[in-house]
């Protein structure tokens, strides 16, 4: 009788105890040539099959002799040993000849005739030889069962005699994509309503990351009897099955009925975000997890489902990942009843002694925030959140982990601009170990940031309407030492299709009928700017369309632009040039970076300056269009 798919959502636990008391995976092994077994893990004790050295071997170049036939001699009485006789030239690793039981080194030689060499030094019997089984004895155990192959294991089975050595299996895992819109990432172009397969290459990746072999699988239409007839031909073929996507609430969703029908579905639906569509099933007593589409939904459940199968089978226990303490840097609101795995950057603050934890997007198809996170912090299903400055546990998810480079983070919190993503790339290629965090929040929301020690550096671009000057005015009540770095000046204005249809020339265009706009977030400088031209010209927000609607970065302006939800939008010119739109200058303005003293005195400081100054960076940040960098890396103001 088949399991009636249910229409709650399990609990995590819950869910992980199911699946590892219903999952079953058999142990299998193969043997393999020693040069290909890095990396790979043994089943069976495997033993020297010839001692090393397996024969009594000279340890130096020197001459062999026996020991007794040194005796007496010293300083003040040499004495000659005849050549080929008594003392027999050898060379490290040569086999000790006949008769003879020590080396003596060359430099302890006196002095060597045609027949004889001369010593002043008895030795010890034994001296300067390599006995044999001094490394491994034959038979003896040189790599024990259930270890993994680093290179040092390859040159001791090597010196043990071993060509071959059985190794476990690697399990199989074969990944499915379904659905009627995904295409390829290898297609030249793509249409409207096409997906790109983002998940396929990034679980290969994971799988091989966690031991396993990736097999892809060609992509499953949404029609049910496609579906089981592919289901049913992979997993003869696999040790582990993945179904991407086809497990939410939406009409065509099939795959849960399928892998009802085909065998057993344990859990449809967790309780996790990202990830709540994921469903989990025995089809042939084998493991099969179909993966939700959204790509960090997809990632965040197979780090919870697929990697501890991986896990245990190659190493008898499920791995635990590393973990800091960490302060959290912002409010995080959650739904009750879901467990949340946040993403987080992390920086160290030396004036706190502390990790902070940065919350990033948390969008399900956000991927660029998995690669900017440094961990995940799991928020309780009973929890309606964190709160600003609460101790939060961060799961570190990058495979090598290493604190050295995490206190290397540089915090930029503020607004975006694209000479600071250039800026990181040449941070990265003087010093790779030191990275930029760009947090894109707007300028009064990274001066707040800034001023409360959670950022090293503040971008910013905020219109005085009183003087007409940027910035200065905001740092008057800083009580942090600081100085104001000049990054560039650039063009901001209108955003707006290609030989502007609509006709829009001025501010005052924006409110007319057939005018949409979208603007930015409160606390954005380009927003800041938007209300002061629009109280220039006596004009009410009331009055525009799309004055609520807000994107957090210039990009998400452009897009709106581009695929018509929005006529105009408020941007710099570079995202113009970029987005092969119209730009209409509105107002030139300063963009600078504000630096606590003691960062900017410091290595990282000092490499950042050095970069704006240089030459290359300047002509690099013009190409863009619509910045003048005459005045970029020079020190405006200083703290009083």
């Amino acid at each position: 009788m088949k399991n009636k798919p249910s229409s709650t959502y399990a609990y995590l636990e819950e869910a992980l105890k199911t699946w590892f008391e219903e999952v079953r995976l058999p142990l299998g092994a193969e043997a393999i040539p020693i040069e290909q077994s890095l990396g790979r893990i043994t089943v069976e004790p495997v033993k020297a099959k010839i001692s090393n050295p397996f024969y009594l071997q000279s340890a130096l170049d020197g001459i062999a002799v026996s020991a007794s036939s040194t005796m007496g001699a010293r300083e003040s009485y040499p004495i000659k040993l005849k050549q080929k006789v008594e003392a027999i030239q050898v060379n490290t690793g040569d086999p000790i000849p006949a008769g003879m039981d020590t080396v003596i080194p060359v430099e302890h030689i006196l002095s060597q005739s045609e027949n004889y060499f001369e010593i002043n030094k008895s030795v010890n019997s034994g001296s300067g030889v390599r006995q044999i089984g001094e490394d491994i004895f034959e038979s003896q155990v040189v790599v024990n069962t259930r270890e993994l192959i680093k290179p040092q294991h390859i040159g001791l089975l090597a010196q043990a005699g071993i060509k071959e050595i059985a190794v476990l299996k690697k399990l199989k895992v074969g990944i499915i994509p379904t659905g009627d819109e995904i295409v390829s990432h290898t297609k030249e172009s793509f249409k409207v309503g096409e997906i790109i397969d983002s998940n396929t290459p990034m679980l290969e990746a994971l799988i091989n990351s966690w031991g396993g072999t990736p097999v892809k699988f060609p992509l499953l239409p949404n029609k049910e009897a496609e579906l089981s007839k592919g289901v049913e031909k992979a997993i003869q073929e696999m040790d582990i099955l993945l179904l991407i996507a086809g497990s939410s609430k939406g009409l065509k969703d099939l795959v849960p009925e399928v892998l009802n029908s085909l065998g057993k579905l344990l859990i449809k639906g967790v309780a996790i975000k990202p990830g709540r569509p994921v469903a989990l099933a025995l089809v042939q007593n084998k493991p099969v997890i179909n993966i939700p589409g959204y790509p960090v939904s997809a990632f965040i459940v197979s780090y919870l489902f697929l990697k501890p199968l991986l896990d245990s089978y190659n190493n008898g226990k499920c791995s635990v990942s590393p973990v800091i303490k960490a302060i959290l840097a912002r409010k995080v609101f959650k739904e009750v009843g879901v467990r949340e795995f946040l993403r987080v950057a992390l920086s160290y603050r030396n004036k706190q002694d502390t990790f902070f934890a940065y919350p990033l997007p948390r969008g399900a198809g956000v991927l660029s925030s998995l690669v900017l996170a440094d961990g995940l912090v799991e928020i309780p299903e009973n929890s309606e959140g964190l709160t600003e400055g609460e101790e939060v546990l961060v799961s570190m998810i990058n495979q090598e982990y290493n604190s050295v480079l995490l206190k290397g983070n540089t915090v930029i919190s503020g607004s975006q601009d694209l000479a600071l993503e250039i800026l990181n790339t040449y941070l990265r290629r003087e010093s790779p170990e030191l990275t930029l965090k760009l947090l894109s929040v707007g300028s009064l929301s990274g001066l707040n940031m800034f001023s409360r020690g959670l950022s090293d550096i503040c971008g910013m671009h905020v219109l005085d309407e009183k003087t007409g000057d940027y910035n200065y005015h905001l740092l008057k009540e800083l009580k942090v030492k600081s100085v104001l770095v000049n990054l560039t000046y650039r063009e901001q204005g209108f955003l707006i299709k290609k030989s502007n249809p609509k006709n829009i020339r001025e501010i005052k265009d924006l409110i007319r009928d057939d005018i949409r706009f979208v603007n930015r977030q409160r606390g954005a400088g380009t927003r800041i700017l938007l209300d002061y031209l629009l109280n220039k010209e006596g004009i009410s927000s009331e009055h525009i369309k799309g004055y609520s609607e807000e994107e957090f970065t210039h990009f998400g302006v452009a897009q709106r632009v581009k695929e018509n939800q929005a006529e105009v939008g408020l941007g710099i010119k570079a995202i113009a040039n970029i987005y092969n739109l119209d730009f209409i200058t509105l107002h030139k303005e300063r963009y600078d970076l504000l630096m606590t003293e003691e960062f900017i005195n410091n290595k990282k400081g000092q490499l950042i300056l050095k970069i704006l100054q240089s030459s290359s960076f300047k002509e690099e940040i013009m190409t863009l269009g619509g910045y003048d960098t005459r005045k970029m890396g020079e020190v405006i103001w200083k703290s009083v």
